[in-house]
């Protein structure tokens, strides 16, 4: 059937949607298939207007779901000024996660200070996405602030939590009783 359309399309004479289907003197052309190629033509069109109605959806969704995004980013960054986190506009960058939190062992430092699997740094003591480089600064953090309260700020369900951990010896490996994640760029 493919091989039939092939030839018979390739018998229509490079006839396609802008191309006159009448000859000179405006009788209809006797070398191709006016009736074929007017319904192939209806079909492009037709296509055509479906193609540009699901495009103008998606752009007005694309647009709501910016504008929500904002709007969340917005709420955020209100709830961590109210939490003292940011104090500026120019502190926005609290805001912005860079790590994540893998699995958190029952019973660690991080469990006892509320730390949950899937929650997003915002600030890891002095640490936040403007000056975070690799894992070692979170282990330098935590070495340097053994035994002492760390304070550190994650988004969970959009929702920023201030926590508190203290980096201790307990009976599993590490510090803190959890695994961190960074975010790939």
């Amino acid at each position: 059937m493919n091989l039939f359309k092939h030839l018979y399309f390739k018998q229509q004479k490079d006839i396609g949607m802008t191309e006159s289907l009448v000859d000179n003197e405006q009788f209809p052309r006797n070398d191709i298939d006016i009736i074929t190629v007017r319904n192939a033509r209806q079909k492009i069109i037709c296509l055509q207007n479906d193609h540009k109605a699901i495009m103008k959806e998606i752009e007005t969704q694309l647009h709501k779901l910016h504008h929500q995004s904002t709007k969340t980013s917005h709420s955020i960054v209100t709830d961590l000024k109210q939490l003292g986190v940011v104090d500026d506009e120019k502190n926005k960058n609290c805001s912005t996660p860079f790590a994540s939190v893998g699995k958190v062992e029952a019973g660690s430092p991080a469990d006892v200070a509320g730390l949950k699997s899937g929650d997003l740094l915002l600030q890891f003591g002095s640490l936040n996405v403007k000056n975070f480089r690799n894992l070692q600064d979170f282990a330098k953090i935590v070495q340097h602030n053994k035994g002492q309260s760390l304070h550190f700020v994650v988004s969970r369900n959009y929702q920023p939590l201030r926590l508190c951990v203290k980096p201790s010896e307990w009976h599993g490996p590490g510090l803190l009783g959890c695994n961190i994640l960074p975010l790939k760029n």
